[in-house]
Protein backbone atom coordinates (compact mmCIF):
# COMPACT_ATOMS: atom_id res chain seq x y z
CA UNK A 1 0.00 0.00 0.00
CA UNK A 2 1.16 3.48 -0.82
CA UNK A 3 0.17 6.55 1.15
CA UNK A 4 -0.48 9.68 -0.84
CA UNK A 5 0.54 12.89 0.87
CA UNK A 6 -0.76 15.65 -1.41
CA UNK A 7 1.97 17.71 -3.09
CA UNK A 8 4.65 15.76 -1.18
CA UNK A 9 4.86 12.04 -1.96
CA UNK A 10 3.36 8.70 -2.89
CA UNK A 11 4.77 5.99 -0.67
CA UNK A 12 8.53 6.50 -0.41
CA UNK A 13 8.72 8.53 -3.64
CA UNK A 14 8.89 12.29 -3.09
CA UNK A 15 8.03 14.94 -5.64
CA UNK A 16 10.80 17.34 -6.68
CA UNK A 17 13.47 14.70 -5.88
CA UNK A 18 15.63 13.00 -8.47
CA UNK A 19 14.63 9.48 -9.45
CA UNK A 20 18.34 8.68 -9.07
CA UNK A 21 17.75 8.67 -5.29
CA UNK A 22 15.61 5.54 -5.69
CA UNK A 23 17.14 3.50 -8.50
CA UNK A 24 19.61 1.55 -6.37
CA UNK A 25 16.93 0.64 -3.80
CA UNK A 26 13.87 -0.09 -5.96
CA UNK A 27 13.71 -2.37 -9.00
CA UNK A 28 12.04 -0.32 -11.74
CA UNK A 29 11.47 -0.68 -15.45
CA UNK A 30 12.47 2.42 -17.41
CA UNK A 31 10.58 3.63 -20.49
CA UNK A 32 12.10 6.73 -22.11
CA UNK A 33 9.89 9.48 -23.39
CA UNK A 34 9.09 9.30 -27.10
CA UNK A 35 8.42 12.99 -27.76
CA UNK A 36 9.12 16.43 -26.30
CA UNK A 37 5.64 16.46 -24.74
CA UNK A 38 6.11 13.05 -23.11
CA UNK A 39 7.63 11.95 -19.78
CA UNK A 40 10.22 9.38 -18.82
CA UNK A 41 8.44 6.58 -16.97
CA UNK A 42 9.78 4.39 -14.17
CA UNK A 43 7.41 1.51 -13.44
CA UNK A 44 7.52 -0.10 -10.02
CA UNK A 45 5.77 -3.30 -8.93
CA UNK A 46 4.61 -4.20 -12.46
CA UNK A 47 2.96 -0.82 -12.95
CA UNK A 48 1.29 -0.52 -9.55
CA UNK A 49 3.18 2.78 -9.49
CA UNK A 50 4.40 4.69 -12.52
CA UNK A 51 6.76 7.52 -11.69
CA UNK A 52 7.17 10.30 -14.26
CA UNK A 53 10.15 12.60 -14.77
CA UNK A 54 11.37 15.08 -17.32
CA UNK A 55 14.87 15.20 -18.79
CA UNK A 56 16.15 16.53 -15.46
CA UNK A 57 15.05 13.24 -13.77
CA UNK A 58 13.03 15.16 -11.15
CA UNK A 59 9.81 13.38 -10.08
CA UNK A 60 6.83 15.43 -11.23
CA UNK A 61 3.92 13.01 -11.02
CA UNK A 62 3.08 9.48 -9.95
CA UNK A 63 0.28 7.20 -11.10
CA UNK A 64 -1.00 4.72 -8.53
CA UNK A 65 -2.89 1.72 -9.90
CA UNK A 66 -2.30 -0.50 -6.89
CA UNK A 67 -3.55 -0.02 -3.36
CA UNK A 68 -3.06 3.60 -2.42
CA UNK A 69 -4.61 5.53 0.40
CA UNK A 70 -4.93 9.06 1.66
CA UNK A 71 -6.01 10.23 5.12
CA UNK A 72 -6.70 6.61 6.08
CA UNK A 73 -8.99 5.87 3.11
CA UNK A 74 -8.08 3.44 0.33
CA UNK A 75 -8.72 5.30 -2.93
CA UNK A 76 -8.30 2.63 -5.60
CA UNK A 77 -11.57 0.75 -5.87
CA UNK A 78 -13.52 3.44 -4.00
CA UNK A 79 -16.76 4.65 -5.54
CA UNK A 80 -16.24 8.20 -6.82
CA UNK A 81 -19.36 9.47 -5.07
CA UNK A 82 -18.09 7.98 -1.80
CA UNK A 83 -14.82 9.82 -2.38
CA UNK A 84 -16.57 13.15 -2.74
CA UNK A 85 -18.72 12.46 0.32
CA UNK A 86 -15.88 11.22 2.58
CA UNK A 87 -13.61 14.12 1.70
CA UNK A 88 -16.44 16.67 1.72
CA UNK A 89 -15.85 17.88 -1.83
CA UNK A 90 -18.60 19.42 -3.92
CA UNK A 91 -18.59 17.25 -7.06
CA UNK A 92 -20.24 20.05 -9.04
CA UNK A 93 -17.16 22.24 -8.53
CA UNK A 94 -14.74 19.63 -9.88
CA UNK A 95 -13.70 19.53 -13.53
CA UNK A 96 -14.50 16.21 -15.18
CA UNK A 97 -13.82 15.01 -18.70
CA UNK A 98 -14.39 11.73 -20.48
CA UNK A 99 -11.44 9.97 -22.06
CA UNK A 100 -12.09 7.41 -24.79
CA UNK A 101 -9.65 4.59 -25.46
CA UNK A 102 -8.96 2.67 -28.67
CA UNK A 103 -10.80 -0.40 -27.30
CA UNK A 104 -14.01 1.68 -27.01
CA UNK A 105 -13.97 1.96 -23.23
CA UNK A 106 -14.28 5.32 -21.55
CA UNK A 107 -13.10 6.65 -18.22
CA UNK A 108 -14.12 9.77 -16.36
CA UNK A 109 -11.20 11.92 -15.22
CA UNK A 110 -11.70 14.23 -12.24
CA UNK A 111 -9.17 16.97 -11.45
CA UNK A 112 -8.91 17.63 -7.71
CA UNK A 113 -6.56 20.61 -8.05
CA UNK A 114 -6.64 21.53 -4.35
CA UNK A 115 -4.89 18.21 -3.61
CA UNK A 116 -2.85 17.78 -6.78
CA UNK A 117 -4.85 14.68 -7.73
CA UNK A 118 -6.42 13.36 -10.86
CA UNK A 119 -8.84 10.45 -10.41
CA UNK A 120 -9.55 8.06 -13.29
CA UNK A 121 -12.89 6.33 -12.87
CA UNK A 122 -14.30 3.31 -14.74
CA UNK A 123 -17.85 2.67 -15.98
CA UNK A 124 -18.78 1.25 -12.56
CA UNK A 125 -17.88 4.59 -10.90
CA UNK A 126 -14.83 3.06 -9.21
CA UNK A 127 -11.50 4.87 -8.96
CA UNK A 128 -8.98 2.76 -10.88
CA UNK A 129 -6.01 5.14 -11.13
CA UNK A 130 -4.90 8.04 -8.97
CA UNK A 131 -2.41 10.49 -10.44
CA UNK A 132 -0.66 12.64 -7.86
CA UNK A 133 1.51 15.62 -8.77
CA UNK A 134 3.51 18.35 -7.14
Amino acid sequence: MYEIIPFKSVGPFEFKKSIDNYLSTYDMVFTPKTSEDDWNTYSYKDGALDIYTGDDLIITSIACRGDCFMKGEILTGMNINSFFSKFEIDKNKIKMEKVAFFDEREEDVYDIDDWGLQLWVDKFDEIITVFAAD
